[in-house]
Formats: structure tokens, C-alpha cells, sequence
């Protein structure tokens, strides 16, 4: 159905559920945006803290804003009540405990009016409560170019979605029947919407600018539910579903390899005596996507292939596998030299805590020590400071992403480290 042309150019949806602590800073955010022509509906899941009444407030003071009340408090549900009611060109959604940059819009529908295109996005910065920034950029795709998955491959995401930094033509969103999927809650409802967007978009633009104000630590937000363990599962088959009735044919393997990662990361997240049978969830999908010819890795890096294969033999056995396999890495190490750990995250942290003799560890090395002046009670070094250990002390590269390790590698020699060990893809994951 089209819709009938509108003064408003972007729809605003806002979700909410008891966000008191930070509706206000969003919706001033929002309210401020340097392009005025927006409607902001808000969308209310029976909050009990405050929140509906701060909403009620700018209802009064700004006629742009709407308030629906959802009768389910699912994520999913909610955006889709405000998709169907925005009357504006593109649909915007904000996270009720984020905020945005004031010129956010502006840049947004500037950039896609002038590339016609069905989506733009922008990058984010990572917040937290004791002011932390941390910038996250969400594609390799050079600024204001136009384009998509079929043209660049390098644009799909490699796990940070961020769905709120960017704005949709709303007719796009109709006319490919896009929409988030209504489980309870809001557990990872952004992905399935997420990868039905870049399936179908034929024309994406992607801005350098930092435009979306991303919050780390709210200890509310269902990321940090762990007793979610399989809702990464049902947003699986939901995508998976849609393949039957698109011509997606082609991305089946970013499908598997994208949830691939999904899978891994809620194996780090979900309770310790839930992660045997999730492992035998993430084999049966994996087992019946391979059966199907859904694997044929061709996008895919050694390490990453050679773990899910890993696992689809194992399955909750996986975890014994891997704990043997941290064993025999860590006695390879050199028993005459200490041990410095290069990285600060929580990798690092997994490895410090399989280490048996924590007195062997001399100190973690991080790039800036502003960032990270102590971490467990052991002192944080940069690679400066790191040379005067090069005859006594080993290096143990504690990251994943294989770039950065190669990175890190050439550091520790340019400091004349000749002890240096990088950890094997996925003995720390969990």
C-alpha cells in the first residue's frame, strides 16, 4: 500500500519499558534534532518507573510527539506498531536508553535523498555511565558511496548491527514486507530486521560521521540476560523463514556465517549450566544448514570454518575439547620466563584466570595506560615500557581479531621480544 506524501520526512520511534534513568536525555536528543520536520512516536510497553509520564510531558510541549501503548512487551511488536504508523519518508528508531547527535537527521536524510537510496547509516560511540567513549565504526565502505551487497560485500556487518544509527525508506520497508519478529522481550529482535534490510536494500549509503550515542553498561538491557539462551535461535529460523518467499538465495552463506557469530557470542554470555545444551542447539542448526548446502565457506576465514566444524562434531562436548586444548597451549609457554599479557579485555581477563601460577604474570600490556591504569590487582604497561622485559618475559597476544593480532605480533618484536605466543582461534571464547 503507498502511502500518501507527508511534511513529515522521518519517522522517529522510540521503544520503551522502564528507561526512567535516561528517557529524558533521549527524548531532548531527539526533540533538538537540527531537521524539525519529524514525528517522534513513542512506544510504551507499560512502564511502571516514570517513563510514560516524562513521555506525557513532551506530549503537551511538542506536537510531534505521538504515544502508542503496546499491549505486549516485546521489542519486535513495538517497532512494528510504530513502522505501520509512520507517516513520514524514512523510519528512524532510537533506544530509549541512548540519545543521538544533534544534527543526526540532517546528515541521515541529506545523504539519502541525494543517493535515493532505501537505507543511510552512520557510526556509533560507545557510551557508559562515568562518561567512557568509545567509537565504533560499522562498515569499510568508503563515505556517500552508494551501493549493496551484491556490489560490496565488505559493507555486511561482522556482528555490531546498529540498527538505530540509520534510517529506512519507508516504502522500501513495506513494499519488501521488513519487519521485526514479535518474540517476548528484546532479545536480539535487531538482527533478523537487520539482515532482511541489507538481503533487499538495493541501494545503501553509509556516512563517516559518529551520530548515535551507544549505551555499554545498562545493567538493564536484555544483552545481559543470561536466561535468554535461545533467543539468538529463534531469530535464526525467523530469518531463515524468509529465505522460502525471497530471492536471497545468494547470501545464504552470510546468513550461516553471520549467525555463526551470534551463536558464539551467546555462548560467552548464557549461564555456565545452560552452555552444554545451547552447544547442542548451535550443532542440530549447523548440521541441518550443512545438509541443506548452506556451508560452503567461501566467505569464510580458516580458523572460523575450522571451529564450527569443530563443533558440529562435538556438540556440548565442545567444551571439553576446548578446555583440554587450553591445557596443552598454555604448557607450550616457556616455564623460565614470566609472562606479559597483551591485551586488556575480557579475552585477556579468560586468559589471565587459566593461568594457574597468577604470579607468573608481570602485567597486562595496553596501548594507553590513561585507559587502563590497573586490571587485577596487576599493573598495565604500554610497549614502551614493555622493552626493559624482552630477556626475562614472554608475550601472550590475548585477543581475537586475527588484524590485531598480527599488529600486536609486530609490536612486541619491534620491542625485542623474541618469546612471543599468539592463542589459537576460540580457547578463550566461553
Amino acid at each position: 500500500m503507498k502511502r500518501e506524501k507527508d511534511a513529515v520526512k522521518i519517522s522517529v520511534i522510540l521503544p520503551s519499558l522502564n528507561v526512567g534513568k535516561y528517557i529524558v536525555q533521549c527524548m531532548e536528543s531527539v526533540l533538538k534534532q537540527s531537521l524539525e520536520e519529524l514525528e517522534i512516536i513513542c512506544v510504551d510497553a507499560g512502564s511502571t518507573d516514570g517513563t510514560l509520564e516524562v513521555i506525557e510531558h513532551y506530549m503537551l510541549i511538542d506536537p510531534r510527539v505521538r504515544l502508542l501503548i503496546s499491549d505486549k512487551k516485546s521489542y519486535g511488536y513495538q517497532l512494528n506498531l510504530g513502522i505501520n504508523m509512520a507517516k513520514g519518508k524514512y523510519v528512524g528508531i532510537v533506544e530509549t536508553d541512548d540519545f543521538i547527535a544533534e544534527n543526526m537527521y540532517e546528515l541521515l536524510f541529506n545523504a539519502a535523498e541525494m543517493g535515493e537510496v532505501d537505507f543511510a547509516k552512520g557510526n556509533v560511540i560507545g557510551i557508559t555511565d562515568d562518561g567512557k567513549k568509545t567509537n565504533i565504526v560499522l562498515s569499510d565502505a568508503k563515505e556517500r558511496t552508494v551501493t549493496n551487497l551484491n556490489r560490496n560485500r565488505r559493507i555486511f556487518p561482522k556482528d555490531i548491527l546498529a540498527n538505530c544509527a540509520g534510517i529506512y525508506r519507508t516504502q522500501f520497508l513495506l513494499d519488501n514486507e521488513i519487519c521485526f519478529n514479535e518474540t517476548p522481550g528484546a532479545s536480539y529482535q535487531d538482527t533478523g530486521f537487520a539482515l532482511q534490510v541489507y538481503f533487499s536494500a538495493e541501494r545503501i549509503v553509509y556516512l563517516n560521521d559518529f551520530v548515535y550515542f551507544y549505551r555499554l553498561d545498562n545493567a538493564d538491557s536484555s544483552v545481559h540476560s543470561k536466561e535468554k539462551t535461545y533467543c539468538i535461535c529463534d531469530e535464526f529460523s525467523f530469518v531463515k523463514e524468509k529465505f522460502k518467499s525471497k530471492s536471497w538465495d545468494e547470501y545464504r552463506n552470510l546468513f550461516s556465517m553471520f549467525f555463526y557469530r551470534k551463536y558464539k557470542r551467546n555462548l560467552e554470555r548464557v549461564d555456565e549450566n545452560l552452555k552444554k545444551c545451547f552447544l547442542n542447539k548451535f550443532r542440530e542448526d549447523y548440521i541441518e544448514l550443512k545438509k541443506d548446502g548452506w556451508l560452503d565457506y567461501i566467505e569464510w576465514n580458516e580458523a572460523e570454518k575450522n571451529d564450527l566444524e569443530r563443533i558440529m562434531v562435538y556438540g556440548s562436548e565442545y567444551i571439553e575439547y576446548i578446555t583440554e586444548q587450553r591445557k596443552i597451549f598454555l604448557s607450550t609457554l616457556d616455564p623460565k620466563k614470566r609472562i606479559i599479557i597483551y591485551g586488556a579485555g575480557i579475552y585477556a581477563d579468560r586468559v589471565f584466570s587459566s593461568i594457574e601460577d597468577k604470579s607468573r604474570v608481570v602485567s597486562f600490556l595496553v596501548s594507553t595506560k590513561t585507559t587502563m591504569p590497573e586490571k587485577r590487582g596487576i599493573p598495565c604497561i604500554t610497549i614502551d615500557e614493555a622493552y626493559e622485559y624482552k630477556s626475562t618475559c614472554q608475550i601472550l597476544i590475548a585477543v581475537k581479531d586475527l588484524n590485531v593480532q598480527n599488529e600486536m605480533r609486530a609490536n612486541a618484536e619491534k620491542a625485542g621480544f623474541s618469546k612471543i605466543f599468539i592463542i589459537p582461534y576460540g580457547l578463550f571464547d566461553f
